[in-house]
């Protein structure tokens, strides 16, 4: 049976990778255009600007790494926690689908529309007092946009139980668009501008490796936890139980659930008729 302390432990292995992995990511390709950006804030700053930090660069280097292999790590434990709760509602075939599908509605909600609505800014670029502006716009706009993907999967589950599953999941994606595009016009635009003389080779090199870091990390989180909950081919040679079983978390009534394929399999066969058992 698959539980949720499975789950999470497995999930925290894969978190802990996939932070490891964009860690290695922001070391080896996001730092030139940070120091390419700093260099160019102290260089606007002048005279007042050359105040010694509170902590050197490369202990910022090192702190960036050990914070996003602890976000990989909480994030973990977050996504664990929900693909053991909305499993039984992932109808793709095996776990290791579930998974890349759940990854890939995270990356959209949390990471891609955050980043085309607020795309992430370098040193030199934003006025230090709107940060709680921008904060607010930011951690809200994250809200409505995790509410909306959890209505599209309750609006396509109630779908699914009426009319086919491809009807069901061109009304899905075109409720995503329509829900999407509304959070996107409805909020707030950036409070800040950028700089005129800011260069926009390195402005959209910024954005766009801060964006790669983040598919990294959904990326393979969804990659190594569903590796972890695969479907082992020895256990089903030998009838072995494995992972891909119900879930404690499964409930009845749901379309594409393991519990009524597992039913399926398992009927026992029509009991014979009492005359016929007579003439025996």
């Amino acid at each position: 049976m698959f539980t949720y302390g499975m789950s999470v432990r497995r999930a925290l292995i894969a978190g802990a990778l996939a932070g490891g992995a964009t860690a290695l990511f922001v070391a080896l390709v996001g730092e030139d255009s940070i120091d390419a950006a700093i260099a160019i804030e102290d260089a606007a700053g002048g005279e007042s600007h050359h105040d010694d930090p509170l902590f050197s660069r490369g202990a910022q280097v090192v702190g960036g790494i050990s914070a996003a292999v602890l976000y990989g790590v909480l994030m973990g434990v977050v996504f664990g926690t929900v693909f053991a709760a909305v499993r039984h509602r992932l109808t793709l075939a095996t776990d290791f689908g579930r998974s890349l599908l759940l990854a890939a509605i995270g990356f959209a909600t949390t990471a891609l529309l955050p980043a085309i609505k607020y795309p992430a800014n370098p040193p030199a670029v934003g006025d230090p007092n709107t940060v709680n502006q921008r904060s607010i716009y930011y951690f809200t706009l994250l809200f409505g946009a995790i509410v909306f993907a959890i209505a599209i999967g309750a609006a396509y589950h109630a779908m699914r139980r009426r009319t086919d599953r491809a009807s069901a999941t061109l009304a899905a994606a075109a409720l995503a668009v329509v829900g999407f595009a509304f959070l996107m016009i409805a909020w707030p635009n950036n409070p800040d501008s950028v700089p005129a003389d800011f260069p926009a080779t390195l402005l959209w090199e910024f954005r766009l490796q801060s964006l790669a870091g983040l598919a990294i990390l959904w990326g393979v989180l969804g990659l190594v936890f569903g590796w972890l909950n695969r479907t082992r081919p020895q256990l089903i040679a030998t009838g072995t139980s494995d992972t891909s079983g119900p879930s404690e978390f499964d409930r009845s009534g749901d379309p594409g659930q393991s519990e009524i394929d597992l039913r399926d399999r398992t009927a026992t066969p029509e009991p014979t008729s009492t005359s016929e058992t007579t003439r025996r």
